[in-house]
């Protein structure tokens, strides 16, 4: 997926609704490379959305302005193995969810700036008693790699205040 940079939100937004055939043609190949194993599709945009249920007819997805309890119903349904794929936003399932006992596979239809999203939604799966080793697939054009960048950035300070802190919990109890 190579194109120019985007520069502001403006020219992200529309880089991502350009490319976003692209993006989903990766995903499906992905998911058509490993079709039973359980995995959650991150999305941030509606249109992703409905491209993602377009491109997999089995995914369930989770929404805002879907019923409360349909989105539970398909929460509590994918944390429980009965279906494989789950779709959803790292604002709406990032956090409070455990996924790991069924689901070690993720993949991120796209990036953003939003890095406590995403962290928050890699440790949906990447926890405490998840017994595989975590595959997240993170698709983006190049045009994103500012992106990118931003999120390794902000992720090597993350690891940078961790180890501070765990410095100070090891000196002063």
């Amino acid at each position: 997926l190579l194109r120019g940079g985007a520069r502001g939100l403006m020219q992200e937004a529309k880089e991502r609704r350009d490319t976003l055939p692209a993006r989903i043609a990766r995903m499906s190949a992905i998911v058509a490379a490993d079709p039973a194993s359980h995995r959650i599709i991150w999305h941030d945009l509606e249109d992703e959305r409905r491209a993602i249920e377009k491109a997999l007819p089995d995914v369930r997805s989770v929404y805002g302005a879907q019923d409360p309890n349909e989105q539970e119903k398909r929460i509590i349904g994918f944390a429980n193995g009965e279906f494989v794929n789950l779709a959803g936003k790292p604002v709406m399932l990032g956090s409070g969810v455990n996924f790991q006992r069924f689901c070690h596979k993720a993949i991120f239809v796209g990036v953003s700036h939003k890095f406590n999203d995403f962290i928050q939604a890699i440790h949906r799966i990447a926890r405490f008693l998840q017994r595989h080793e975590v595959e997240i697939d993170i698709i983006h054009a190049e045009s994103e790699r500012e992106v990118v960048r931003d999120l390794q950035a902000k992720w090597a300070e993350h690891d940078r205040l961790v180890a501070t802190m765990s410095d100070i919990i090891r000196q002063y109890g």
